[in-house]
């Protein structure tokens, strides 16, 4: 079926206001709900949500919009003093987990490429879930909620970093 735009927007609006209801009276992650409801109307499942260029649009509108909230919980003095231990396991976790999945990749067959893109998307986790999660449970600001989001925060700066990394060795093929 064909959808107009603001009948999809107020669609999955209701979706997820009733997703949260349920899962607020269930105590669990609302973020879940959220997710449960994205696959669930989503081009593959109940195909609600077209693969749209206009949808594309509006969902990185969203992601900006998520990333400008997440910002606005740090401040850059905070983040500063974090301390070297902080980037230290920040940078080893995420190195360990690609080189890591990359060798289990190569002896189950996988390209190059293949493994150093999957170990990195492994390497990765969503800033966005665990500063919820931390911030249900009055954690955000607690020492392990501080280390946590260090990484978290470090793991988003290494984004741009892997896919210049990427794009590199895509280029050599």
């Amino acid at each position: 079926m064909h959808y107009n735009i603001l009948e999809v927007i107020l669609f999955v609006f209701f979706i997820a206001l009733f997703v949260t209801v349920i899962f607020r009276q269930l105590k669990l992650s609302v973020i879940l709900g959220y997710l449960m409801v994205g696959a669930l109307v989503g081009p593959h499942a109940l195909g609600v949500v077209p693969d749209t260029p206009r949808i594309n649009e509006l969902a990185e509108f969203g992601i900006v919009f998520l990333m400008f909230t997440i910002g606005l919980e740090f401040s850059l003095m905070r983040l500063l003093a974090l301390r070297a231990s902080v980037y230290i396991t920040g940078i080893l976790q995420i190195l360990l987990s690609i080189i890591f999945t990359t060798i289990v990749g190569k002896l189950l067959g996988m390209t190059t490429l293949g493994a150093v893109v999957i170990g990195s998307i492994v390497a990765m986790s969503s800033t966005a879930i665990v500063a919820k999660q931390l911030n249900d449970q009055l954690e955000l600001h607690s020492p392990h909620g501080l280390f946590a989001l260090g990484i978290l925060l470090l793991q988003d700066l290494a984004v741009v970093l892997l896919i210049i990394l990427i794009a590199g060795l895509n280029s050599t093929r």
